[in-house]
């Protein structure tokens, strides 16, 4: 442990002991961090709903599995299934290829969760004390648990099922924590609430120290990924990546009259990169993989026009009158970015991801009358895309301070024509590819373009070609979608491999044959590895 800095695996985990430590870790943490506000009630129905979602998995999966039934409803599992595997080494099924009928002790224990988190929610107004409402969920639960423990093999636990009398060890526990819990949820009804006193105000957490303790866990997960297996590494890293969007509005709103965000909210990418490293690899058939980790800078500059009407009144003859503004847009933007892209050339696909930023700002100008005004623009962008020969998909969503133009439909919500532009804290990223790269194909974009898609390049539909080479030269052109019916945007984009290690991306649009917006990304691959990957022997 010492020198790998890895704790020892196992697969003897089970679910009870993640709630239990869960459970002290949430103390812990709200002691150590100063919170003074009731936490725990706020998992009094996240628990129990989170549980019967997974049960769905365990029901798929097969595992914790239930006994031999003749009910009508019972289930069969096919070969390579737990239940399959222990009826045959039993002798109950011979040759067959699916097991005994079985109880699906897994949906029952789903519908009891689901119950659980209803009756929690219905009865949350009864309950005076702090605390109350997760403890009676807690009693509920082990008590469901208790019950659904009749009808499920004493095989499928990890731990705890050996039979200590009329009951297992499981429901032993549970019988002994419902008794506990239902002490405790009366003690703190009747006694606990006489001396209630309201929560004092949590002091504020420093920016500083909450990004230091997020570095922290970013390094405690890239530590010890060698911990946990493939799903609960992605389970973390999805929890993970949620607090992170979490903090970044934090940032913004704690510090919204200063500067500084900007460069407080960039510095989440350094726990982002590090516990990007430890994504976990699809293990399979020994395959050949070509890994590249690239780094990228890139400068997008450049105007455009949008325009936007709004009804204010009627003609003397009925007709509905408009109030019409046209806009014009200058921004400038800088960014960076980190990705990553496997090739499988056996299988003759690639998947890529990685995550961008970028810092910049836009001037607006309406045309009627001259005045300007200016915006910061910056946002925080992971994606990742697969492409195959014949299609090619992605996505991703970029955060921050963003800025693209009004459409119609924005302009029936509005009175006036202040601005041409719409602000949105987040954005969806989406790729679409149809035809060989290399040869000839169509693709969309939708707020996918580097160094950034804001505010003139969010939507692209164009036509591609790969001139046959192998290197990755990719030359493309079509319509900027911008809502501006009168003038129309054309844009021609390259990536262009100058060595194995450095490329361009250069980005040109046009209207009426000038050019209106630039970009030019740098690419640099700074790491590329061939290696054969093969499955781990069992």
């Amino acid at each position: 442990m010492i020198t790998r800095l890895t704790l020892i695996p196992t697969s003897e985990k089970i679910l009870l002991g993640g709630i239990v430590l869960g459970l002290i870790a949430l103390l812990v943490g709200k002691y150590v961090l100063g919170i003074k506000q009731n936490l725990v009630d706020a998992f009094a129905i996240v628990v129990p709903l989170s549980i019967g979602i997974q049960r769905i998995g365990c029901f798929l999966n097969g595992c914790c599995f239930g006994k031999p039934t003749s009910l009508p409803w019972s289930v069969q599992y096919p070969v390579n299934s737990l239940p399959h595997y222990f009826h045959y080494k039993a002798g109950l099924i011979g040759s067959n290829l699916v097991s005994l009928h079985i109880h699906p002790v897994q949906l029952y224990e789903m519908a009891g969760a689901f119950l659980v988190a209803y009756l929690v929610f219905k009865s949350r107004k009864y309950w005076k004390a702090n605390g109350s409402l997760f403890v009676f969920s807690l009693l509920l639960f082990c008590f469901a648990r208790f019950l659904t423990e009749f009808f499920r093999d004493n095989l499928a636990h990890a731990i705890g099922g050996e039979m200590v009398g009329i009951f297992n060890q499981i429901q032993w526990t549970m019988l002994i924590a419902t008794i506990l819990l239902s002490f405790i949820l009366l003690y703190r009804e009747k006694v606990m609430v006489l001396k209630f006193q309201p929560y004092l105000q949590s002091a504020p957490i420093e920016i500083k120290y909450g990004l230091l303790v997020f570095l922290s866990e970013a390094l405690l997960i890239w530590t010890l990924r060698n911990w946990f297996s493939p799903s609960e590494l992605i389970a973390v890293l999805l929890t993970f990546f949620i607090s992170s969007v979490i903090i970044f509005f934090w940032i913004l709103k704690e510090i919204a009259s200063s500067k500084t965000k900007v460069i407080y909210a960039c510095l989440l990418v350094l726990p982002l990169l590090i516990t990007g490293q430890t994504i976990p690899q699809i293990k399979s058939d020994s395959t050949l993989v070509v890994k590249t980790k690239k780094i990228s800078f890139g400068l997008a500059t450049g105007s455009f026009e949008s325009s936007g009407s709004v009804a204010n009144g009627t003609t003397a003859d009925g007709c509905t009158q408009y109030e019409t503004e046209y806009f014009k847009q200058k921004y400038t933007v800088g960014g960076a970015g980190y990705s990553v892209k496997n090739e499988y050339p056996e299988r003759k696909y690639e998947v890529n991801y990685g995550l961008n930023m970028y810092l910049g700002q836009n001037s607006e100008m309406l045309k009627v009358n001259g005045s300007k005004s200016t915006d910061y623009l910056f946002g925080v962008n992971p994606f990742l895309k697969f492409d195959a020969n014949w299609i090619g998909i992605g996505g991703g969503v970029h955060v921050g301070n963003l800025f693209y133009p009004k459409n119609s439909k924005d302009y029936k919500y509005v009175s006036d024509l202040g601005t041409g532009l719409k602000d949105s804290p987040f954005y969806p990223q989406a790729y679409f590819r149809f035809g060989p790269k290399r040869i000839v194909y169509i693709d969309y974009h939708l707020a996918d373009q580097f160094v950034t898609p804001f505010p003139g390049f969010y939507q692209e539909l164009g036509l591609g070609t790969g001139l046959g080479s192998k290197n990755g030269t990719n030359i493309r052109g079509g319509l900027i979608l911008l809502p501006r019916e009168d003038v129309v945007y054309r844009y021609l984009s390259a990536y262009l491999p100058v060595s194995k290690t450095f490329s361009l991306e250069p980005m040109l649009v046009l209207s009426d044959q000038a050019i209106t917006q630039f970009s030019l990304g740098f690419h640099y691959n700074f790491s590329s590895t061939t290696h054969l990957r093969k499955p781990k022997e069992r």
